[in-house]
């Protein structure tokens, strides 16, 4: 069987069975987490120009969204994965006291933001050897989308965050 035929199968799957296969294929959550950290902590606006303290950041793993249908070009396809989550932090601010040599932190206001990830994730199927692309066959004629997503993995070439979006929850 040919790369072609399975190109075509993997073409008429729902969105539901692409979530389904493809879901957990992604970056981990906690990759996801320490991304979005990194973007509060990177932009000192996020808490009016104050130090951020401790961040408590958590994925909803129940928003997980697939805004369209793999994008094929010959052998290969990518696919793209919105999921949400939610940053919570208060700013610290520090007060030097000079005439004691020493700085008092105190903690000033706090912050949540929603943080909607955007990524994308590319498979290509040159990778794959005959025997692989029949057992991906298999796995859709079956609608076993968990094994097909298992499968998918060794044709897996890169996974990337397109953007991170922080909307402050008031």
């Amino acid at each position: 069987m040919s790369i072609e035929r399975l190109i075509k199968k993997i073409k008429v799957l729902s969105r539901d069975d692409i979530r389904d296969a493809l879901t957990y294929k992604f970056n981990s959550a906690d990759t996801l987490i320490e991304k979005i950290n990194d973007k509060l902590n990177s932009d000192s606006a996020y808490a009016e120009g104050e130090r951020l303290g401790d961040i408590e950041t958590e994925i909803d793993e129940d928003s997980i969204y697939f805004p369209e249908s793999p994008e094929f070009c010959d052998h290969e396809f990518k696919i793209k994965r919105i999921i949400e989550g939610t940053s919570s932090f208060s700013q610290e601010i520090d007060i030097p006291d000079h005439a004691a040599n020493t700085t008092d932190t105190i903690t000033g206001e706090s912050y949540t933001y929603k943080a909607t990830v955007t990524e994308e994730c590319t498979y290509d199927l040159d990778k794959l050897n005959q025997e692989q692309i029949n057992e991906l066959i298999t796995d859709i004629s079956e609608k076993d989308f968990v094994a097909l997503g298992d499968d998918l993995e060794d044709s897996k070439t890169t996974i990337k965050i397109l953007s991170i979006e922080l909307e402050e929850q008031v």
